[in-house]
Protein backbone atom coordinates (compact mmCIF):
# COMPACT_ATOMS: atom_id res chain seq x y z
CA UNK A 1 0.00 0.00 0.00
CA UNK A 2 3.15 2.14 -0.37
CA UNK A 3 5.06 3.82 -3.09
CA UNK A 4 4.87 6.45 -4.90
CA UNK A 5 1.50 6.26 -6.06
CA UNK A 6 0.07 9.48 -3.84
CA UNK A 7 -2.52 7.73 -2.30
CA UNK A 8 -2.92 8.38 2.02
CA UNK A 9 -5.61 6.12 2.42
CA UNK A 10 -5.60 6.68 6.07
CA UNK A 11 -5.71 10.11 5.48
CA UNK A 12 -8.39 10.38 2.28
CA UNK A 13 -5.88 12.71 0.80
CA UNK A 14 -4.36 11.55 -2.73
CA UNK A 15 -1.43 13.56 -5.18
CA UNK A 16 -2.34 13.16 -8.35
CA UNK A 17 0.06 13.38 -10.69
CA UNK A 18 -0.20 14.97 -13.98
CA UNK A 19 -4.08 14.58 -15.41
CA UNK A 20 -4.34 11.40 -13.22
CA UNK A 21 -4.83 9.98 -16.91
CA UNK A 22 -1.31 8.22 -17.27
CA UNK A 23 -1.69 4.64 -18.34
CA UNK A 24 0.22 2.02 -16.30
CA UNK A 25 1.00 -1.65 -15.90
CA UNK A 26 1.21 -2.30 -12.41
CA UNK A 27 1.03 -5.47 -10.79
CA UNK A 28 0.02 -6.66 -6.77
CA UNK A 29 2.36 -9.09 -5.09
CA UNK A 30 -0.24 -11.96 -4.89
CA UNK A 31 -0.24 -11.64 -8.83
CA UNK A 32 3.69 -11.41 -8.84
CA UNK A 33 3.77 -14.22 -6.48
CA UNK A 34 1.40 -16.20 -9.35
CA UNK A 35 4.05 -15.47 -12.28
CA UNK A 36 6.83 -16.32 -10.16
CA UNK A 37 5.55 -19.72 -9.42
CA UNK A 38 4.57 -20.75 -13.10
CA UNK A 39 7.88 -19.83 -14.22
CA UNK A 40 9.60 -22.28 -11.87
CA UNK A 41 7.29 -24.93 -12.64
CA UNK A 42 7.83 -24.11 -16.80
CA UNK A 43 11.25 -22.43 -17.21
CA UNK A 44 11.54 -23.46 -20.82
CA UNK A 45 8.76 -21.11 -21.31
CA UNK A 46 11.24 -17.90 -20.36
CA UNK A 47 14.29 -18.87 -20.05
CA UNK A 48 17.29 -16.08 -21.14
CA UNK A 49 14.76 -13.75 -21.11
CA UNK A 50 12.73 -10.88 -20.33
CA UNK A 51 9.40 -11.47 -19.70
CA UNK A 52 6.52 -8.71 -19.19
CA UNK A 53 3.73 -9.14 -16.70
CA UNK A 54 1.30 -6.51 -15.77
CA UNK A 55 -1.91 -7.42 -13.26
CA UNK A 56 -3.97 -4.62 -13.28
CA UNK A 57 -5.97 -3.43 -16.33
CA UNK A 58 -6.54 0.59 -17.21
CA UNK A 59 -5.02 1.26 -14.30
CA UNK A 60 -4.51 5.25 -13.65
CA UNK A 61 -3.95 7.23 -10.80
CA UNK A 62 -7.96 8.56 -11.26
CA UNK A 63 -9.22 5.18 -12.05
CA UNK A 64 -7.78 4.10 -8.81
CA UNK A 65 -9.05 7.14 -6.90
CA UNK A 66 -12.56 5.84 -8.28
CA UNK A 67 -12.76 2.63 -7.08
CA UNK A 68 -10.90 3.48 -3.45
CA UNK A 69 -14.20 6.40 -2.86
CA UNK A 70 -16.43 3.57 -3.94
CA UNK A 71 -14.45 1.41 -1.49
CA UNK A 72 -14.59 3.07 1.27
CA UNK A 73 -17.48 5.55 0.69
CA UNK A 74 -15.55 8.38 1.44
CA UNK A 75 -14.50 11.44 -1.18
CA UNK A 76 -10.61 11.71 -0.80
CA UNK A 77 -8.85 15.69 -0.87
CA UNK A 78 -7.16 15.71 -4.05
CA UNK A 79 -4.29 17.69 -4.39
CA UNK A 80 -2.99 17.96 -8.05
CA UNK A 81 1.08 18.01 -8.82
CA UNK A 82 2.92 19.05 -11.60
CA UNK A 83 5.09 15.78 -12.94
CA UNK A 84 6.69 18.51 -15.23
CA UNK A 85 8.37 20.32 -12.23
CA UNK A 86 9.01 17.13 -10.46
CA UNK A 87 11.13 15.98 -13.79
CA UNK A 88 13.05 19.60 -13.50
CA UNK A 89 13.99 18.98 -9.92
CA UNK A 90 15.18 15.19 -10.28
CA UNK A 91 17.24 16.31 -12.99
CA UNK A 92 18.91 19.49 -11.09
CA UNK A 93 19.46 17.39 -7.67
CA UNK A 94 21.11 14.50 -10.28
CA UNK A 95 23.29 17.05 -11.81
CA UNK A 96 24.37 18.25 -7.83
CA UNK A 97 25.23 14.34 -7.09
CA UNK A 98 21.79 14.34 -4.76
CA UNK A 99 21.00 10.71 -6.07
CA UNK A 100 17.71 9.61 -3.87
CA UNK A 101 16.31 13.14 -4.56
CA UNK A 102 16.83 12.20 -8.27
CA UNK A 103 15.72 8.87 -7.96
CA UNK A 104 12.56 9.52 -6.37
CA UNK A 105 11.58 12.44 -8.46
CA UNK A 106 12.77 10.19 -11.74
CA UNK A 107 10.71 7.13 -10.66
CA UNK A 108 7.57 9.72 -10.52
CA UNK A 109 8.29 11.21 -13.76
CA UNK A 110 8.55 7.77 -15.38
CA UNK A 111 4.92 6.31 -13.89
CA UNK A 112 2.94 9.45 -14.56
CA UNK A 113 4.90 11.57 -16.95
CA UNK A 114 2.00 11.39 -19.81
CA UNK A 115 4.48 12.75 -22.61
CA UNK A 116 7.64 11.07 -20.54
CA UNK A 117 6.30 7.87 -18.97
CA UNK A 118 7.88 4.39 -19.19
CA UNK A 119 4.68 2.79 -16.89
CA UNK A 120 2.62 1.80 -20.08
CA UNK A 121 4.32 -1.85 -21.67
CA UNK A 122 0.75 -3.46 -22.26
CA UNK A 123 2.36 -3.80 -25.97
CA UNK A 124 5.30 -6.18 -24.19
CA UNK A 125 2.66 -7.85 -21.64
CA UNK A 126 3.12 -11.86 -21.88
CA UNK A 127 0.54 -12.87 -19.01
CA UNK A 128 -0.90 -15.69 -20.66
CA UNK A 129 2.43 -17.22 -21.18
CA UNK A 130 3.08 -17.47 -16.93
CA UNK A 131 -0.30 -18.08 -16.00
CA UNK A 132 -1.60 -14.29 -15.19
CA UNK A 133 -5.24 -13.23 -15.46
CA UNK A 134 -5.38 -9.59 -15.14
CA UNK A 135 -8.13 -7.78 -12.94
CA UNK A 136 -9.63 -4.37 -12.84
CA UNK A 137 -8.93 -2.02 -11.36
CA UNK A 138 -11.85 -2.44 -8.39
CA UNK A 139 -10.73 -6.13 -7.92
CA UNK A 140 -6.86 -4.54 -7.52
CA UNK A 141 -8.38 -2.07 -4.36
CA UNK A 142 -10.67 -4.05 -2.93
CA UNK A 143 -8.03 -6.99 -2.66
CA UNK A 144 -5.61 -4.73 -1.40
CA UNK A 145 -7.72 -2.75 0.90
CA UNK A 146 -8.82 -6.23 2.66
CA UNK A 147 -4.73 -6.57 3.33
CA UNK A 148 -4.26 -3.16 4.30
CA UNK A 149 -7.03 -3.42 6.56
CA UNK A 150 -5.79 -6.59 8.49
CA UNK A 151 -2.85 -4.86 9.68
Amino acid sequence: MGGPSGFDIANRKVQIYGSGNNLSCWTPLPTIAVAVVNMLRNPSAILNRSIFVSGVLDLTQNAILAALEAETGDKFSVEHVDVRQIKKEALEALEKGEYRQATRGLAINSNFNEEDSAANFWDKVENELVGVKPVTVQEAVRDAMGSWRKE
